[in-house]
């Protein structure tokens, strides 16, 4: 049985309660908890590589393997100075206006446009001086010449220079580095010095060839008006490229499937073959008017841009038909511009053009299967 209170010891019973706790209450040890385990940094993307491989693989293919430099001049210093400036810095600041802004293929050509105008009518010249035997644009001769230039070579090197110079290395090296892609290579102080570095030695080249390298064969210089009019037009469309946003294809109502990737390879062959051999070559030497000639090489160039066009809007287009276009124009020259040039023409120091051009076909052509694998595995890049 349980005492009452009453019979408990007094000591043992306090008279009150004490109104308030403690000031200190007794703590609890804590049980000690591990930290979370930091996060794991994201593995930075290295763009360099890419980049590097950008500065050469552009006049890789516009001077190399179409033979306007030969294969021994090709690895000289001068070469290897001067052509990564002048196509490789071009095709990188090019290829940063487009990942900035979003833009698409339609963009690279019209600012590849804007780089042949530069190269040719502003630094090298040629739409000028086609008087010295050492000049290229000689081979055509006054065909198409007005108000001092050259027009049929103008549209013909413009046209070469926005595919095979821009928009043929902006293909390959997106689908070489999937990951570097989408993101900008080029902060602002690099911007800056690659321009720099750009606008000084293509000065210099320009004034060496106004004024001194082909002195000798009379060519005294540009006209000024044309040389003028040739830096608006370069202004201009570079512009246009920067800022114009082409509307995205749309399917058709009953869309046909994307075609093979033969398909699409000889096309476009097909398509250089008659635009450069047929346009450009044969055309001056039927002594048509030279404005019937750049009325039929415009009507080849539209039905090329709407063919690839309406090739991107069908189901199954993938980055194997982007390759499949790179590989076209490689193509035409492996198999039609590289002989024509090595062992028809013979022209000089063009030892080794037609090996180098098959060595890059093949290169492609194996690169085409490891896309196939990649597409498998579901890690395939989409180009705009």
């Amino acid at each position: 049985m349980q005492p009452s209170p009453s019979a408990l010891p007094t000591d043992t019973v306090p008279d009150t309660v004490p109104d308030t706790l403690p000031d200190t209450m007794p703590t609890v040890p804590a049980v000690p908890v591990p930290p979370p385990a930091p996060a794991a940094p994201e593995r930075r993307i290295r763009t360099w590589p890419a980049a590097i491989a950008l500065l050469f693989l552009s006049p890789g293919i516009a001077e190399l393997l179409s033979g306007s430099t030969p294969p021994l001049l090709f690895i000289q210093p001068f070469a290897l100075i001067f052509l990564p400036t002048l196509y490789g810095i071009s095709v990188l600041l090019i290829r940063e206006i487009m990942v900035r802004r979003g833009l698409t293929w339609g963009n690279a050509l019209l600012m590849g446009a804007a780089f042949g105008i530069f190269q040719e009518a502003l630094i090298v010249q040629t739409w000028y001086n086609f008087v010295s035997p050492r000049s290229p644009s000689h081979s055509v001769g006054s065909y198409g010449v007005a108000f001092g230039t050259s027009w049929d070579w103008a549209l013909n090197l413009t046209l070469y220079h926005a595919v095979i110079s821009i928009t043929v290395p902006l293909i390959l090296i997106g689908l070489l580095f999937p990951r570097q892609a989408p993101l900008p290579w080029l902060g602002r102080k690099r911007i800056v010095a690659l321009s720099i570095w750009l606008f000084a030695l293509c000065g210099l080249l320009a004034y060496g060839v106004a004024f001194k390298m082909f002195a000798t064969d009379g060519y005294r210089g540009p006209p000024l008006i044309p040389y003028l009019l040739a830096v608006g037009l370069t202004v201009l469309a570079m512009l246009l490229g920067a800022f114009v946003r082409f509307p995205t294809p749309r399917p058709a109502r009953a869309p046909r499937r994307a075609p093979r990737l033969w398909t699409v390879r000889l096309a476009i062959g097909g398509l250089f073959a008659l635009y450069f051999l047929g346009v450009s070559a044969l055309l001056p030497a039927t002594h048509l008017p030279a404005i019937v000639g750049a009325l039929v090489g415009a009507a080849v160039i539209a039905f090329g841009i709407w063919r690839v066009r309406v090739w991107l809007a069908r189901p199954g287009w993938s980055e194997r038909h982007w390759l499949a276009l790179a590989t076209g124009v490689v193509l035409y020259f492996a198999v039609l511009w590289g002989p024509l040039v090595e062992f028809a023409v013979r022209l000089p120091q063009r030892q080794g053009l037609v090996l180098a051009d098959l060595l890059a076909l093949g290169a492609l052509l194996f690169f085409d299967q490891r896309l196939k694998r990649r597409e498998r595995r579901g890690t395939s890049f989409t180009l705009r």
